[in-house]
Protein backbone atom coordinates (compact mmCIF):
# COMPACT_ATOMS: atom_id res chain seq x y z
CA UNK A 1 0.00 0.00 0.00
CA UNK A 2 1.32 3.42 -0.94
CA UNK A 3 1.60 6.29 1.51
CA UNK A 4 2.80 4.29 4.51
CA UNK A 5 5.64 6.77 4.96
CA UNK A 6 3.05 9.25 6.26
CA UNK A 7 2.42 6.99 9.25
CA UNK A 8 5.00 8.16 11.78
CA UNK A 9 4.98 8.31 15.57
CA UNK A 10 5.62 12.04 15.49
CA UNK A 11 2.60 12.52 13.24
CA UNK A 12 0.37 10.59 15.65
CA UNK A 13 1.76 12.58 18.60
CA UNK A 14 1.08 15.83 16.74
CA UNK A 15 -2.51 14.84 15.90
CA UNK A 16 -3.28 13.69 19.45
CA UNK A 17 -1.65 16.75 21.02
CA UNK A 18 -3.47 19.17 18.76
CA UNK A 19 -6.82 17.48 19.40
CA UNK A 20 -6.44 17.21 23.18
CA UNK A 21 -4.51 20.37 23.91
CA UNK A 22 -1.98 18.35 25.89
CA UNK A 23 1.23 20.08 26.92
CA UNK A 24 4.43 19.64 24.93
CA UNK A 25 6.01 18.01 27.98
CA UNK A 26 3.27 15.35 28.08
CA UNK A 27 3.66 14.55 24.39
CA UNK A 28 7.44 14.37 24.72
CA UNK A 29 7.05 12.04 27.71
CA UNK A 30 4.75 9.75 25.70
CA UNK A 31 7.23 9.60 22.81
CA UNK A 32 10.10 8.84 25.18
CA UNK A 33 8.10 6.07 26.86
CA UNK A 34 7.33 4.28 23.60
CA UNK A 35 10.98 4.49 22.52
CA UNK A 36 11.89 2.14 25.38
CA UNK A 37 9.91 -0.58 23.63
CA UNK A 38 7.83 -1.32 26.71
CA UNK A 39 4.60 0.10 25.28
CA UNK A 40 3.17 1.35 22.01
CA UNK A 41 2.52 5.06 21.57
CA UNK A 42 -1.30 4.73 21.46
CA UNK A 43 -1.18 2.86 24.76
CA UNK A 44 0.97 5.54 26.38
CA UNK A 45 -1.20 8.38 25.04
CA UNK A 46 -4.25 6.66 26.48
CA UNK A 47 -2.54 5.92 29.81
CA UNK A 48 -1.48 9.54 30.38
CA UNK A 49 -5.00 10.74 29.45
CA UNK A 50 -4.08 12.58 26.25
CA UNK A 51 -6.84 10.74 24.37
CA UNK A 52 -8.93 7.66 25.04
CA UNK A 53 -8.30 4.59 22.93
CA UNK A 54 -11.54 5.09 21.02
CA UNK A 55 -10.80 8.75 20.36
CA UNK A 56 -7.35 7.82 19.03
CA UNK A 57 -8.99 5.26 16.73
CA UNK A 58 -11.35 7.92 15.42
CA UNK A 59 -8.55 10.45 14.88
CA UNK A 60 -6.33 7.99 13.00
CA UNK A 61 -9.24 6.85 10.85
CA UNK A 62 -10.17 10.41 9.89
CA UNK A 63 -6.61 11.68 9.42
CA UNK A 64 -5.37 8.83 7.22
CA UNK A 65 -8.63 7.74 5.60
CA UNK A 66 -8.49 4.19 6.97
CA UNK A 67 -11.51 2.11 8.04
CA UNK A 68 -12.04 1.02 11.63
CA UNK A 69 -12.26 -2.74 12.20
CA UNK A 70 -11.79 -4.41 15.56
CA UNK A 71 -10.13 -7.83 15.57
CA UNK A 72 -12.93 -9.08 17.82
CA UNK A 73 -15.38 -8.39 14.97
CA UNK A 74 -13.61 -10.76 12.60
CA UNK A 75 -12.77 -14.45 12.78
CA UNK A 76 -9.03 -14.36 12.28
CA UNK A 77 -7.54 -17.36 10.50
CA UNK A 78 -4.87 -19.19 12.52
CA UNK A 79 -3.06 -19.93 9.26
CA UNK A 80 -2.19 -16.23 8.99
CA UNK A 81 -1.30 -15.91 12.67
CA UNK A 82 1.16 -18.77 12.34
CA UNK A 83 2.93 -17.47 9.23
CA UNK A 84 5.22 -15.17 11.23
CA UNK A 85 6.95 -15.52 14.63
CA UNK A 86 4.84 -14.88 17.71
CA UNK A 87 7.44 -12.45 18.97
CA UNK A 88 6.81 -10.14 16.03
CA UNK A 89 3.02 -10.21 16.54
CA UNK A 90 3.17 -9.57 20.29
CA UNK A 91 5.79 -6.85 19.89
CA UNK A 92 3.82 -4.96 17.22
CA UNK A 93 0.28 -6.05 18.24
CA UNK A 94 -0.59 -6.38 14.57
CA UNK A 95 -3.38 -8.87 13.87
CA UNK A 96 -3.65 -10.30 10.33
CA UNK A 97 -7.33 -10.58 9.46
CA UNK A 98 -7.55 -11.96 5.94
CA UNK A 99 -5.68 -12.54 2.69
CA UNK A 100 -7.04 -11.81 -0.78
CA UNK A 101 -5.18 -11.70 -4.10
CA UNK A 102 -1.79 -11.30 -2.46
CA UNK A 103 -2.91 -8.55 -0.05
CA UNK A 104 -3.16 -9.14 3.70
CA UNK A 105 -5.45 -6.91 5.72
CA UNK A 106 -4.01 -6.25 9.18
CA UNK A 107 -5.64 -4.58 12.16
CA UNK A 108 -3.25 -2.05 13.69
CA UNK A 109 -3.22 -1.47 17.47
CA UNK A 110 -4.88 1.89 16.69
CA UNK A 111 -1.74 3.00 14.84
CA UNK A 112 1.47 1.43 13.56
CA UNK A 113 4.30 3.43 11.98
CA UNK A 114 5.12 2.84 8.33
CA UNK A 115 8.37 1.01 9.06
CA UNK A 116 6.53 -1.56 11.18
CA UNK A 117 4.02 -2.14 8.38
CA UNK A 118 6.92 -2.53 5.96
CA UNK A 119 8.38 -5.17 8.29
CA UNK A 120 5.01 -6.93 8.31
CA UNK A 121 4.95 -6.95 4.51
CA UNK A 122 8.38 -8.61 4.53
CA UNK A 123 7.34 -11.13 7.19
CA UNK A 124 4.19 -12.11 5.29
CA UNK A 125 5.78 -11.73 1.84
CA UNK A 126 2.63 -9.87 0.85
CA UNK A 127 1.35 -6.37 0.37
CA UNK A 128 -0.24 -4.98 3.54
CA UNK A 129 -3.52 -3.09 3.82
CA UNK A 130 -3.85 -1.60 7.33
CA UNK A 131 -7.11 -0.90 9.13
CA UNK A 132 -7.58 0.89 12.45
CA UNK A 133 -8.00 -1.61 15.25
CA UNK A 134 -7.83 -1.52 19.03
CA UNK A 135 -4.70 -2.33 21.02
CA UNK A 136 -6.92 -3.85 23.72
CA UNK A 137 -8.72 -6.12 21.23
CA UNK A 138 -5.53 -7.00 19.37
CA UNK A 139 -3.67 -8.11 22.48
CA UNK A 140 -6.64 -10.19 23.63
CA UNK A 141 -7.02 -11.77 20.18
CA UNK A 142 -3.35 -12.72 20.01
CA UNK A 143 -3.32 -14.13 23.54
CA UNK A 144 -6.46 -16.21 22.96
CA UNK A 145 -5.55 -17.38 19.45
CA UNK A 146 -1.90 -18.25 20.01
CA UNK A 147 -1.89 -19.64 23.55
CA UNK A 148 -2.21 -23.22 22.30
CA UNK A 149 -1.11 -22.81 18.70
CA UNK A 150 2.22 -23.92 17.19
CA UNK A 151 4.82 -21.14 17.17
CA UNK A 152 5.09 -21.11 13.39
CA UNK A 153 3.80 -22.95 10.33
CA UNK A 154 4.89 -22.73 6.71
CA UNK A 155 3.44 -19.92 4.65
CA UNK A 156 1.29 -20.50 1.61
CA UNK A 157 -2.32 -20.33 2.80
CA UNK A 158 -4.79 -20.16 -0.05
CA UNK A 159 -6.49 -16.81 -0.67
CA UNK A 160 -9.95 -16.41 0.78
CA UNK A 161 -13.03 -16.10 -1.37
CA UNK A 162 -14.53 -12.91 -2.74
CA UNK A 163 -17.45 -13.45 -0.36
CA UNK A 164 -15.08 -13.47 2.64
CA UNK A 165 -13.37 -10.29 1.40
CA UNK A 166 -16.74 -8.55 1.02
CA UNK A 167 -17.66 -9.64 4.55
CA UNK A 168 -14.50 -8.06 5.92
CA UNK A 169 -15.34 -4.67 4.46
CA UNK A 170 -18.96 -4.94 5.55
CA UNK A 171 -17.59 -5.29 9.09
CA UNK A 172 -15.33 -2.30 8.54
CA UNK A 173 -18.36 -0.26 7.53
CA UNK A 174 -20.11 -1.46 10.68
CA UNK A 175 -17.15 -0.12 12.64
CA UNK A 176 -17.67 3.29 11.07
CA UNK A 177 -21.37 3.13 12.00
CA UNK A 178 -20.37 2.26 15.59
CA UNK A 179 -18.00 5.23 15.55
CA UNK A 180 -20.82 7.62 14.67
CA UNK A 181 -22.90 6.32 17.60
CA UNK A 182 -20.22 6.91 20.25
CA UNK A 183 -21.34 9.51 22.81
CA UNK A 184 -19.51 12.79 22.56
CA UNK A 185 -17.90 11.95 19.24
CA UNK A 186 -18.44 14.54 16.58
CA UNK A 187 -17.21 15.04 13.08
CA UNK A 188 -17.15 11.37 12.05
CA UNK A 189 -18.92 10.54 8.82
CA UNK A 190 -21.20 7.53 9.01
CA UNK A 191 -21.38 7.36 5.22
CA UNK A 192 -17.67 6.81 4.67
CA UNK A 193 -17.04 3.50 2.93
CA UNK A 194 -14.01 1.28 3.36
CA UNK A 195 -11.66 1.33 0.38
CA UNK A 196 -10.86 -2.05 -1.10
CA UNK A 197 -7.21 -2.63 -2.00
CA UNK A 198 -6.55 -2.76 -5.71
CA UNK A 199 -5.64 -6.19 -7.05
CA UNK A 200 -2.49 -5.43 -9.01
CA UNK A 201 -1.88 -9.08 -9.92
CA UNK A 202 -4.26 -8.89 -12.86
Amino acid sequence: MRGLERLTLFRLAEIAGRHSGASLETIQYALAECETGEALLPEVLSRVNVCSEWELMRLVSMEFGLPILRASQYETGKDLLNVVPREFLFRTLLVPLDRFAGVITVAMPVFSPGEVLDQAAQQFSSEIFPVVGSFTDNRKTLEESLKAAPSREPAGAAPTSEQDWTRLFDLADAGVQEEAKQPGVRGASSSRRATRPVDRSR
